[in-house]
């Protein structure tokens, strides 16, 4: 009886937004709340510490869809979902369409290009070969790889040596 009472009170304080169950206040809080959940959560896609590129962030905004998602971890292949999958489906509003009408995520923007030309290294002055060890600290194991770059790793038994610089106070 009293839940009965609290439903009917609820319902008559607000009329439900177009399309809604709920009134504008409420549908305005729940709005705020996934607002703040997408703009808290480090991983949400747009987010900056998300990683993505501009170009690989167009791609996901114009081709990614729940409906693709589904259509992608069905077992039939030619199965049909709702073209807005949230909604009810119906002949007129919201049609079944086969799955391979559906647009599938563009790869390419997260494909790597490597460059084929072995570049030297720079370090101090001095180049250094593709492949090549390079004297940092007698903290850290150096080579040269792609693209010039150094790669460095500890090197812990260079800890013992009386010589220590910035590399090894980091290190050891």
């Amino acid at each position: 009886m009293c839940v009965a009472w609290a439903w009917r009170a609820w319902r008559q304080a607000e009329y439900p937004v177009s399309g809604g169950l709920v009134g504008p206040t409420f549908a305005c809080l729940i709005g705020y709340q996934f607002f703040n959940l997408r703009r808290g959560d480090r991983f949400w896609y747009e987010n900056v510490d998300a990683g993505f590129s501009s170009s690989q962030l167009r791609a996901i905004r114009s081709s990614s869809s729940l409906g693709r998602v589904l259509c992608d971890n069905l077992d039939e292949k030619n199965e049909r979902v709702p073209a807005s999958v949230f909604h009810r489906p119906a002949q007129k509003g919201n049609p079944l369409v086969p799955c391979n009408h559906l647009t599938p995520l563009d790869l390419a923007p997260w494909k790597e290009y490597h460059s084929k030309e072995l570049v030297d290294c720079e370090y101090l002055g001095h180049t250094y070969a593709y492949g090549r060890p390079v004297h940092v600290s007698h903290c850290l194991s150096c080579r040269c790889h792609d693209g010039g770059l150094l790669r460095c790793q500890p090197h812990l038994s260079g800890c013992q040596h009386p010589d220590h610089d910035e590399h090894c106070r980091l290190v050891c």
